[in-house]
């Protein structure tokens, strides 16, 4: 166990979320660069299109799957944070929009839920929204990965006739699958 009490720290969990979700979208959206913060001052920069890159996608995401199945603690310890600087700009509340090379017509996000779960909210979320959804073409994309814990979402307008549904359909799906998240983890702690 760590002498700096970093374990016990409750933003911990949060915060290697947070470096999971940003690595799922750096694996499945092309074109996405992390820089990521380490305790001791200096930062990683992870790349598929920077060749000066300290790593690819793939590698991080290894890295964090070792330290997550095994508990290795590569670099759990010593990742601070994980910041977006290329390839998704960040339109609030954890909605992204692909930037590098790409068109404004879809929108990313990412959830913890389980792949059929996730599936099935977003589901509810596209019945709840029918009159709304109806006339426009949007089609949405999961792309779990297990080993991470985590679903990268893209929601993205098949025609024209969607683009002025884009971001409400993607703050609805997102906070359908923000609220059974929170429900999942009250049951875990109350069972």
């Amino acid at each position: 166990m760590p002498t700096d009490g970093r374990s016990d720290d409750p933003s911990h969990g949060r915060r290697l979320g947070h470096v999971r979700e940003a690595a799922c979208l750096a694996h499945v959206v092309p074109g996405v660069s992390l820089r990521i913060p380490l305790a001791n001052g200096q930062h990683l920069f992870v790349s598929h299109v920077c060749l000066g890159a300290d790593l690819d996608p793939c590698q991080l995401r290894s890295a964090l799957i070792v330290d997550r199945n095994h508990g290795i603690r590569l670099l759990s310890d010593t990742i601070v944070d994980a910041e977006i600087v290329s390839g998704l700009a960040h339109l609030g509340g954890g909605i992204y929009q692909r930037s590098a090379g790409a068109t404004d017509d879809e929108r990313w996000f990412t959830s913890t839920l389980h792949p059929d779960q996730l599936i099935d909210t977003l589901r509810d979320c596209a019945q709840d929204g029918a009159a709304t959804v109806e006339s426009a073409a949007i089609e949405v994309v999961v792309k779990p990965d297990a080993d991470l814990g985590v679903s990268a979402v893209c929601i993205r307008c098949v025609d024209s006739t969607c683009a002025g549904l884009l971001d409400e359909v993607a703050v609805r799906a997102l906070a359908m699958c923000l609220v059974a998240e929170l429900v999942g983890d009250l049951d875990r702690t109350t069972n």
